[in-house]
């Protein structure tokens, strides 16, 4: 690998390598389900600071309906909750998906600068190296033997969001569980090289479908977790295998490097996630237990310190440096919603998270928690989805694809830190 960084998908690897991982079929989705009524806030545990419960902040929580901006997709998407679509690394252009169509919009005005054929089930954006963005789009397809195929396309996008020349079609799809990850083919991940479309790494050795993969900060190591059980390590310059990690007997998640690459977690099914220390594989991982049920969204803070991650109706912040978990927050109805993307913020500062149709965020030195979601009368489908929530520092704003096919985006709330 080159010595070169990019962006790509939310984080700092080296090069401009993207990881390849398979999209779930067609056939393993559940049919999400219409909520009618604002849910029940009713909690069984608040964030807290020194025993005293998080307090709402001032004017919160918010509905919809008060946003600073809108986006609806003309057609929803049948395929998936929530697009798909994302935002570039400098916050200029979303880009939304439905069944059929592509939209570029410049959100500085609002104005949509392109709207292109594409069918879609995923997408990721990341700068390129020639100018302009990289756009991968995933989509499945039925072949002529009913199975399902998963393709991948990447366009290059000028600074002005349009798309330049055909787009390079490639085998794999993005999985729905990891921002950080692209392409992937059922069981065998891809590397690919963004700036070279006959580079092609195939990491093999996985029985079951790969749900999640991740470079690793410091461009070392690739790695994956799957449903077979497994959560596998290996060499990122040329996909040599490394390691197992131990079989967890149920289905893998999710997979996160800290960001100075010292340690791997893993999410399994079973109700609890893994931390491993890279330095001694064969040493015992530390558990992180108490979840309602599986673990499908976990992200490491900026600063390496703290875990969290979410199950059904619960977010647990777990401390590496005290090996236990410091914070909790739970439904009292949490076996109806699945908590999904938990984002960090400001550093570590802030921990925003998707539950029953909102986006929420507790800010830890405030004590104070934000909610952006339907009202009484609003309708929205309760599912799952990762990497649609976005702070755009450019027009001071956060929000991101919501679960009524529209995206929203409201005044970044601003606090006066101490010091």
């Amino acid at each position: 690998m080159t010595s070169k960084l990019a962006l790509l998908f939310g984080s700092l690897v080296p090069s401009v390598f993207a990881l390849s991982i398979p999209s779930r079929a067609a056939s393993q989705f559940t049919t999400p389900s219409r909520v009618e009524v604002r849910p029940s806030s009713s909690l069984l545990s608040d964030w807290q600071q020194d025993g005293e419960p998080a307090q709402w902040a001032e004017g919160y929580p918010k509905v919809w309906g008060s946003e600073k901006v809108k986006y609806t997709q003309v057609k929803p998407h049948s395929r998936t909750l929530f697009g798909p679509g994302v935002v570039t690394p400098d916050d200029r252009f979303l880009v939304q998906m439905n069944d059929t169509n592509v939209q570029v919009i410049y959100l500085e005005s609002n104005i949509t600068v392109i709207d292109f054929l594409q069918t879609s089930d995923a997408a990721r954006v990341t700068t390129s190296s020639k100018g302009g963005y990289d756009l991968l789009i995933s989509d499945w397809k039925v072949s002529a033997n009913k199975s399902y195929v998963n393709e991948n396309y990447q366009y290059h996008l000028d600074s002005k969001g349009i798309p330049t020349g055909a787009p390079i079609k490639r085998a794999g799809g993005i999985s729905s569980f990891d921002p950080d990850a692209i392409v992937f083919s059922q069981t065998d991940p891809y590397i690919y090289d963004l700036d070279d479309p006959k580079y092609k790494v195939v990491l093999s050795g996985h029985t079951d479908s790969v749900m999640s993969g991740a470079f690793s900060p410091n461009g070392k190591y690739v790695a994956t977790a799957a449903w077979d059980g497994k959560g596998k390590l290996w060499h990122a310059n040329n996909g040599s295998f490394i390691a197992d990690f131990e079989n967890t007997k149920a289905q893998n998640w999710v997979t996160r490097f800290s960001p100075n690459s010292k340690y791997l977690a893993i999410a399994a099914g079973p109700k609890y996630a893994k931390i491993h220390r890279l330095s001694d594989l064969t040493a015992p991982p530390v558990v992180i237990d108490g979840f309602t049920d599986w673990v499908r969204t976990l992200e490491w803070s900026p600063d390496g310190e703290y875990v969290a991650a979410g199950s059904w109706g619960q977010v647990q912040v777990y401390s590496l440096n005290e090996n236990k978990i410091v914070q909790k927050w739970q439904l009292a109805d949490a076996s109806r919603w699945e908590v999904d993307d938990v984002t960090w913020f400001e550093g570590g500062q802030r921990l925003a998270y998707r539950v029953q149709g909102a986006l929420e965020l507790y800010d830890f030195e405030t004590n104070l928690k934000y909610q952006w979601g339907p009202g009484p009368s609003d309708s929205f489908l309760n599912g799952f989805n990762i990497g649609g929530t976005f702070q755009l520092e450019r027009e001071g704003w956060i929000g991101g694809f919501d679960w009524d096919h529209s995206v929203r985006f409201w005044e970044y709330p601003e606090v006066e830190r101490r010091g």
